[in-house]
């Protein structure tokens, strides 16, 4: 008696070339050939998933058009649009030309309506792979195609891999954004870990709050500096004349007396300004180095440079030295 084969089945197994699907293609694989026989016969009984599965073992051990077609059109009948999409794409550009080339494009017509699509985004990087649920797909104009539902997309941008999970429904998905942990930053110096360290430890604003209390130092003590010299240049002024409640007696002596006056003044402006700039950057630099956080620098050692307030008679400045 004649074995009346399935309609799905008989169709399937018009992909194939006449003579046999795998012996077509020029291989002696006799394994591949098998499990595409025994996948036909799955086919043709109704068994679809184990039908799959014997045709995706031999395309693992002998790649082949047809087992490729045969895979996508048994994907198709289980339900799996967006991977039968994706093996009738790998398909299509090997498909000769005539039924077997229409063949694919009215199935690729067919699962469009079907399928979820979603925009990759992966920033500046380059893709080199893609894979859903750890197979490799290809991408339709960037977008990913796929089954309906829960996925897990892993890109591969040459090196650096990007996992994500993502849901897909039929139709346009939202755009599905990669996070990149590799992407390039400024050029390193040195020790690749000594950024980071540097950064984290707070020790770019613990230098800048100990040079502001040595320049607040500094300028205090020109404060204090200029404090005493106006009571001196004040004091001269008032002996100038013979006293602080005493006129002066003639011109020489009141020019004397009012030019230490003015001195005495312009002294008192700078102590004050002294005073009042060398306490900001005191409280600021000691803000620093309070919230810098880390371990505090360590003692001057040889060859570091020190900034230290130098106060003498009638001057008032800083000195720096190795």
């Amino acid at each position: 008696m004649n074995r009346v084969r399935s309609p799905f089945a008989a169709v399937a197994l018009t992909v194939a070339l006449a003579g046999g699907v795998v012996r077509a293609q020029g291989t002696s694989d006799a394994e591949a050939e098998r499990l595409v026989k025994e996948g036909q016969e799955l086919l043709e009984r109704g068994r679809v998933n184990e039908a799959c599965d014997k045709f995706d073992l031999s395309l693992k051990r002998v790649e082949t058009v047809n087992t490729l077609a045969l895979l996508a059109f048994c994907h198709e009948r289980a339900g799996r649009p967006g991977r039968a999409w994706n093996e009738f794409k790998r398909v299509e550009p090997k498909a000769p030309t005539g039924d077997k080339a229409a063949f694919v494009a009215q199935h690729l017509r067919g699962l469009e309506g079907k399928v979820g699509r979603a925009r990759l985004d992966v920033g500046s990087r380059t893709i080199s792979e893609v894979r859903v649920d750890n197979e490799v797909v290809l991408l339709d104009q960037g977008r990913i195609v796929a089954d309906p539902g829960e996925h897990t997309v892993r890109v591969d941008t040459g090196g650096h891999v990007l996992t994500r999970n993502a849901t897909f429904k039929v139709g346009d998905n939202p755009t599905i954004m990669m996070s990149d942990p590799a992407a390039p930053g400024p050029p390193a110096t040195g020790n690749d870990d000594a950024a980071p360290r540097v950064a984290a430890d707070g020790s770019g604003a613990r230098v800048a709050g100990w040079v502001l209390i040595g320049v607040g130092v500094a300028l205090v003590a020109v404060g204090a500096v200029e404090g005493l010299n106006t009571f001196r240049l004040k004091t001269d002024a008032d002996n100038a004349c013979g006293g602080p409640t005493t006129g002066c007696k003639d011109a020489a002596s009141t020019a004397a007396a009012n030019s230490k006056r003015n001195a005495a003044n312009t002294a008192s402006w700078i102590s004050t300004g002294g005073f009042a700039l060398g306490a900001l950057g005191l409280g600021v630099g000691i803000y620093l180095v309070a919230t810098a956080g880390g371990s505090p620098p360590p003692p001057a050692r040889s060859g570091a440079l020190r900034v230290t307030p130098d106060i003498g008679p009638g001057s008032v400045g800083l000195v720096g030295s190795f």
